[in-house]
C-alpha cells in the first residue's frame, strides 16, 4: 500500500495521503511514512502532517486497549528484535537480571540521543542541491519507518523490509562524483549486514554474532540518519542550522 501511495501521489496527492493513513491503520509503523510530505513547503507540511497525526491518534485511541494487549503479548528477545532495547534483552538473557537489563537499555537510549545530536550537527556541513534525489520520497518513507522502529526499542526484525524503499535512492547517491558516495556505500553495507548478520551465529559464538549484528544495526541507523538529514529540504536544514547557532551562542 505504501508503494501504491508513492505511485499515485503525482496524480492525486489527496488520494495518496488517504492511502497512507489507511496503511497506518493496518500497520501502525506506516504512520512514519508521513515524512514524504517534507517535499512540501514548511506551512503545507505542518498542516498536512498535523492532520495526518491527529487522525492517527484518534484511531489509536479507539483501539488502544487491543494495541496495548498485542504489545504486551508479543514475544521479545535479542534474536527476535532490533533497536534500542535489543542490547538490554541480551543482557537479561545472559544475567537474568532485570536491573542490569534496564540499566543497559537506559544507556542505549542515551547513546541514541548522542548519535542523533552529533549527526544533526554533521548534516549541516553539506550542501546537496546538486544531488540526484529522484527517489527521495521513497527513501524518506523507508528511512523514517526504520528510525521509528529502531527508537521504539523492540521492533521485530521483519521491519527491515521497509528499507527496500530507501535502497534505490541510496544507490543513486553512491555514484562516483556524489557527495554522499561514502555515506551511501557504508549505509547500504550495514543495512545488508543487518538483514543477514545473525547467520554468523552458525559460524561464531552466539554472543559474538549478536555483537557484530547489533553494531551493524547501530551503524546503519547512524548512516541512514545522516543521509536523511543531509537530504532534507532547505527549510528543515535552516531550522537545524538556527538551532545549533543558538546553542553555540549560549555556550560562548
Amino acid at each position: 500500500m505504501l508503494a501504491f501511495t508513492l505511485a499515485i501521489d503525482r496524480f492525486s496527492p489527496l488520494l495518496a495521503f488517504i492511502l497512507l493513513e489507511l496503511s497506518a491503520m493496518l500497520k501502525l509503523f506506516s504512520i512514519f511514512g508521513l515524512g514524504y510530505l517534507l517535499r512540501e513547503t514548511r506551512k503545507r507540511f505542518f498542516l498536512l502532517f498535523s492532520l495526518g497525526v491527529s487522525i492517527f491518534i484518534a484511531y489509536l485511541t479507539l483501539i488502544w486497549r487491543n494495541t496495548n494487549w498485542m504489545v504486551m503479548q508479543a514475544p521479545k528477545g535479542s534474536l527476535l528484535n532490533f533497536g534500542v532495547s535489543a542490547m538490554g534483552y541480551r543482557v537479561f538473557e545472559i544475567t537474568d537480571s532485570k536491573a542490569y537489563s534496564d540499566l543497559t537499555t537506559i544507556l542505549m537510549f542515551a547513546l541514541a540521543f548522542l548519535i542523533i545530536a552529533y549527526v544533526l550537527y554533521l548534516s549541516d556541513k553539506l550542501n546537496l542541491s546538486a544531488e540526484n534525489n529522484r527517489y527521495i520520497d521513497a527513501f524518506r518513507i523507508g528511512a523514517l519507518i526504520y528510525f521509528g522502529a529502531f527508537l521504539q526499542g523492540a521492533a521485530f526484525n521483519y521491519k527491515f523490509m521497509f528499507l527496500i524503499f530507501a535502497i534505490p535512492q541510496i544507490v543513486l547517491w553512491i555514484k562516483p562524483d556524489g557527495q554522499l558516495r561514502r555515506a551511501g556505500a557504508w549505509s547500504l553495507a550495514f543495512v545488508l549486514f543487518s538483514c543477514w548478520g545473525m547467520i554468523l551465529s552458525r559460524i561464531f559464538p552466539l554472543n559474538l554474532a549478536f555483537a557484530l549484528d547489533e553494531a551493524a544495526n547501530w551503524l546503519a541507523f547512524a548512516y541512514l540518519l545522516f543521509l536523511f538529514l543531509c537530504s532534507c529540504p532547505d527549510w528543515v536544514r535552516l531550522e537545524i542550522r538556527t538551532f545549533f547557532k543558538r546553542y553555540e551562542r549560549k555556550a560562548a
